[in-house]
């Protein structure tokens, strides 16, 4: 039978550990021997260098990108690549194939 997959949701505001958290949690599931994921979901999310992402969606959307190209202030570039996550199927293509990979 499939693996049944599980998720975390991590929101906050900029600088409230979330990515700490999110390396935290990956290395443990590492040292646990247990398959895991970390995706990003912010197309805003600044460089950090705590977390590999294994989905990243700026890799479809990125909202300094567009705020450039667009000529787009923060929130619309932020509406603008929400926009783009949900008209394309990148996203459900890339978090399917986590799912082949572990299952």
């Amino acid at each position: 039978s499939a693996m049944v997959l599980y998720g975390v949701v991590v929101v906050g505001p900029p600088g409230a550990g979330k990515s700490t958290m999110c390396a935290g949690l990956a290395r443990y599931m590492e040292l646990m021997k247990r398959p895991c994921a970390v995706v990003n979901l912010d197309p805003a999310c600044e460089e950090t260098g705590l977390t590999a992402f294994s989905v990243d969606v700026r890799n479809l959307c990125r909202v300094d990108e567009v705020m450039r190209t667009e000529k787009l202030g923060a929130n619309g570039g932020l509406m603008y690549c929400v926009a783009q996550m949900r008209a394309s199927p990148w996203l459900l293509e890339r978090l399917a194939a986590l799912g082949d990979e572990n299952g």
